[in-house]
């Protein structure tokens, strides 16, 4: 999509929301500026494509979608 058309489309939508919802959206783009990337490329991961059992990657998948919400806090800190 055109940065133009996105800008516009932005200012056509804000005068919609209260006040408090709007701060939340200047908050939520301030933090989108200031949020730097992190990790690596997915190819350089490449090198360890079958490195984890088969087993142990059923485990994992399990966890993750039983508890979604322990899992992200952990990665996060």
């Amino acid at each position: 999509m055109n940065v133009l058309i996105v800008e516009r489309e932005l200012q056509s939508v804000l005068h919609l929301l209260q006040p408090e919802q709007k701060l939340q959206v200047l908050n939520f783009i301030k933090n989108l500026i200031t949020t730097q990337l992190r990790g690596v490329a997915g190819t350089s991961l490449l090198r360890f494509a079958g490195m984890i059992e088969e087993d142990d990657l059923t485990i994992m998948a399990q966890a993750i979608a039983e508890e979604p919400e322990s899992v992200r806090q952990r990665s996060e800190h």
